[in-house]
């Protein structure tokens, strides 16, 4: 399982992620990489999670660059090819969430999912302003979360819940808007002895 939130909030695009690899068994550890990928320009930034190639964990973001989106729907249908291709040619499954500079509304978010969500269909992009990955059905949510504090108190929450694959690594925040793209890293956030006790 991989740490994937994303949230809207005044005008301002913000992704979460841990760094922990997972088998596709989904219980196997295998390895820390950086689930956080952007273009050169910083005008937008996307995380993926979901089944990881252990000979090339990259292989979505790489070939969602390599296509060169010049527009944000190219930047749509690069995500939804290389869904496609790490399924068909893999087997395996992935989710991109993604967000980009929106000179009317400061930034925009998409879900692009590798597996119908029953929200989304599989390869259907999902505009949202809010997405948690794992927990936000569950009863006993501390918040909904509506700005970056309420949403590191619901990964808080988060990462005590009972998990297949636990969360693992760093907590990666990503933040991009008109005025550029912001990252902060809180290492060790998953391992920590008190992560590792709840």
């Amino acid at each position: 399982m991989t740490l994937q939130n994303g949230l809207i909030h005044n005008g301002k695009a913000y992704l979460w992620t841990d760094t922990l690899a997972y088998h596709p068994d989904h219980k196997t550890p295998l390895f820390h990489v950086t689930k956080t990928f952007h273009d050169i320009s910083e005008k937008w930034v996307a995380t993926f999670s979901g089944d990881t190639p252990g000979e090339f964990p990259h292989f979505v973001p790489q070939e969602i660059v390599n296509r060169e989106a010049k527009t944000e729907r190219q930047l749509i249908e690069a995500c939804i090819a290389a869904l496609k291709t790490l399924r068909l040619d893999h087997g395996l499954m992935q989710r991109v969430l993604l967000a980009f500079q929106c000179a009317d509304n400061g930034a925009r978010m998409f879900l692009i999912p590798g597996d119908d969500l029953g929200f989304a269909g599989a390869f259907e992009p999902f505009e949202t302003i809010q997405f948690m990955s794992y927990g936000a059905t569950f009863p006993g949510a501390p918040c909904d979360p509506e700005t970056p504090g309420e949403m590191r108190r619901f990964i808080e929450w988060q990462k005590a819940l009972p998990n297949a694959s636990p969360y693992g690594g760093d907590l990666i925040q990503t933040e991009i808007s008109m005025a550029g793209m912001k990252q902060r890293r809180w290492s060790d956030y998953f391992d920590t002895p008190e992560a590792q006790a709840a």
